[in-house]
Formats: C-alpha cells, structure tokens, sequence
C-alpha cells in the first residue's frame, strides 16, 4: 500500500483524500493542471475539454485545455459549448423533483396513471413503472426502435420486474419526459428552460441547438484527431436523456445548486442522495445522480458518452462542497477525464473502476 501511495504522489502529485485530509486548494489544482494538462494531451490524443472545479460550494474557476477545433486551433475556455451527453439526466432530474414539490407528478405513481398512450402501458410490468424507477434506471425499459429517441408508437419494452434491478437506460427516460411534457403542457425545451437554466444562470445552456451556441463551440474529434461535425442537437424539442449542450462554467452552476439546495426542498435532496439500488460495490443509483462511496466519504456521478464524439464525467462530494465537471471534444477523451479525477481526489474511484475504459 505504501508503493502504491508512493506511485500516486509521484504522478500526480496528491494523495487519495479522504474526510480528514482534503484534496489540495482549487488554485492548487488549477496551478498543476495547467504544468500537466497540455502533455496528457498529446500522449491521449485528445483536442480539448472544458473544466471547473467547485470548492467550499462555490465555483472556484472554469477554464479550458486545448483546442476547439484541430482546423482553426482556437483556445477551449470555461464558456465553450460542449455536448454533454448524459450528464443531461441529473438536470432533468432536478426538474422532475422540482415538478413533484407543486404535485404536478409523483415520484411514485405509476406512470400510465398520467399518460396510457405508450405500448408499454399495455403490459403488466410497464403499468407499474415509476418516474423514481426511471431516474434510477430500475424501470427496465429498453427501446425496439431508435436509441436515444423512441417515438410513441415504438416499443418501450420492460425486460424485468419493474424496481427490482439496475439497467441503464436512457430511452426510458422518454417515457418520463413524455409524461412531464403531458402534465404541464409544455415544449420539453422551453419547460426545462423554465424550471432549470434560467433560474441557475445557465444562460449558455440549452436542450436544443441555439445558432448563438456556435460562436464559441467545441466541435467533435474522431480517434485519429480529425475534426467530425460541429454542435448537433435537436432544433426543437430536445432529449431529457442525452441533448443538453452546455458549458463547464454553467454546468458548475447546476452543480453549486445541488451543493446548496438551491430551488429545491430538503426532501427532494435527499431523493438525490439516498441510493435506490446497489449496481456494484459502493456503486449505487440515486435519484438521477450515480453514488459512490469511497474514501473520500460519498459522492455523486455521472459520465457522458454518447455515439458522437463527445465525452464527459461529473464528479460531486455533498458533505465536503467540492466537485469538478469535465467536457471533453474527443471520441478517446474519456480515459484522460478519469486521469485527471483521481489526480485531483485520489483513490480509489469506484465508479470510474466500474466503467471499465481502458
């Protein structure tokens, strides 16, 4: 154990933190990024990412690394959109708990109870599934038709005992918006525009592509380093699972609001933080969020990886008011966002062990 903590220090330069010994100071941090970043770079053949870290429940800083596009080298700063993939979930969360405080659903009512519509109403499992099974990915919805973005007249198909086990799906969370977007008579985008972003200050954030996003936009890298497409999300509409573009600096914002219980009641913060169900040891799910514990006491997660080539990872301490969030612009980006994770909290990181990326 103490090679291995040797190993650590002398590669990254901290040790795995734990409740007693805090991570280094957020200058710290940002001082021996700035020294490392630009060669983790090139050896991971990543382009750029956008970063910020919270501390003592503040936004400490937002920066960039790298570059928004290979072809024109402009700098990533902590404004640069990103796709943030699924990190998109844990803010449609907010705004699910944030709708079930004013009785507009119910975290536990089925919900065919609002909205019969769907296929999967018609099946003894799918009548008894939750918006809280849903948002712990304990609904064992999967999709018949296309990923990411099932239509009503596609089968949402249950594939075990509603609330019994863990599978991560992000076609049921169509289902779930289906219903918000049915209970309050709202465009998906302009309901989260209204319950989120605006309220948080995320002004640089959206659910669906706004022309004013590309003037400081990060377009996406294949393996080899070639630039792909730039920003692609829906024009109307948007995805609860998967279309949120946003920035470092705002999604730092959305995470400060946990850290605060900003917008919502004791109760539904403790919907986020209470483990639903284990997934793996000291893996579990939440209300929106993953949960680890480790020993640095318990955290909040989630990590973005979508078909295009954009990656990120979120990372949350609650009880010690510090976390970071990565976008990255790169398809390989993913191994190099966990590098800088445990070279800021240390190990272990049971959620990144999880994940397997190589």
């Amino acid at each position: 154990m103490f090679i291995i903590i040797l190993g650590i220090v002398a590669t990254f330069g901290v040790v795995g933190a734990t409740e007693q010994e805090p991570v280094r100071s957020a200058a710290e941090v940002l001082r021996q990024l700035r020294s490392d970043v630009p060669r983790w770079l090139d050896s991971a053949g990543v382009t750029g990412f956008g970063m910020a870290m919270l501390e003592g429940r503040r936004i400490r800083w937002a920066t960039g690394f790298g570059v928004r596009s290979s072809a024109t080298a402009v700098a990533v700063d902590g404004n640069t959109v990103f796709e943030a993939a699924s990190l998109s979930k844990p803010v449609f969360a907010y705004a699910v708990l944030r709708l079930s405080e004013t009785g507009v659903l119910e975290l536990d009512r089925p919900l065919c109870a609002y909205l019969s519509a769907p296929e999967v109403c018609r099946t003894s499992e799918g009548e008894r599934i939750t918006a809280r099974m849903i948002l712990s990915h304990t609904s064992g919805l999967v999709s018949e038709g296309s990923p990411g973005g099932p239509s009503l007249n596609e089968l949402l198909r249950p594939t075990f005992e509603p609330g019994t086990r863990f599978r991560y799906s992000g076609d049921a969370f169509f289902l779930l918006q289906q219903v918000v977007m049915h209970q309050t008579g709202e465009p998906f985008a302009v309901l989260m525009d209204r319950l989120v972003l605006r309220p948080l200050g995320m002004s640089r954030s959206s659910f669906v592509l706004k022309e004013s996003m590309r003037i400081n936009a990060a377009a996406g890298h294949e393996r080899a380093g070639a630039p792909a497409q730039d920003l692609v999300a829906p024009i109307e509409g948007g995805w609860a699972c998967c279309s949120l573009l946003t920035t470092a600096r705002d999604y730092a914002r959305f995470l400060r609001a946990i850290l605060r219980r900003q917008g919502l009641k004791d109760h539904s913060v403790r919907q986020i933080l209470t483990p639903k169900i284990e997934i793996a040891p000291a893996i579990y799910w939440g209300v929106g969020f993953g949960i680890q514990h480790g020993a640095g006491g318990s955290a909040l997660w989630q990590w973005g990886h979508s078909s295009r080539p954009y990656r990120a990872y979120t990372l949350l301490y609650p009880q010690r008011g510090t976390g970071i969030v990565l976008l990255a612009n790169s398809r390989n980006a993913m191994p190099l966002l966990h590098r800088i994770v445990r070279a800021i909290f240390g190990n272990p990181q049971p959620a990144i062990d999880w994940l397997h990326y190589k």
